[in-house]
């Protein structure tokens, strides 16, 4: 897990009461910032003694067992260390929230940097590249 313990309290996502903070910080997998609509209702944020510091959301396919976490993101003014151990709370909150909803196989996109820190987490890591293709239907 991590190297460092940061004391944060994990809530459930509420797109009211921490959507215009958590969304507008950039992912830490990817780098940039999620359309509010595209992310999903099942979330979860932590909350450390200066407010809101991490978030990460959680896709939920039906009737199939496989959910993808997305969207992890940190309060900028974090350390490295303490927003390697904000995103490992997060993943660690959301394995809880799938398995409650018997979801059995959890998957996230991930650049180079944050592939490490996933593997520390305990994410098995396939080094190919991939390509992320979206469409808009509405």
């Amino acid at each position: 897990m991590s190297r460092i313990h940061y004391p944060i309290d994990v809530q459930p996502y509420d797109r009211a009461k921490h959507g215009a903070t958590v969304l507008s910080w950039p992912s830490i997998a990817t780098g940039e910032t999620a359309p509010p609509a595209l992310m999903p209702p099942v979330g979860v944020v932590g909350i450390d003694g200066e407010g809101p510091c991490c978030a990460c959301w959680l896709h939920l396919s039906m009737n199939v067992g496989v959910c993808m976490a997305d969207n992890p993101v940190t309060r900028p003014d974090l350390t490295p260390d303490q927003a390697e151990a904000a995103a490992l709370l997060m993943l660690e909150a959301l394995k809880h929230v799938a398995l409650a909803h018997d979801y059995g196989v959890m998957t996230i996109r991930a650049g180079a940097a944050f592939a490490a820190v996933l593997q520390r987490g305990g994410f098995h890591i396939q080094e190919r590249p991939l390509f992320t293709g979206t469409i808009l239907l509405r």
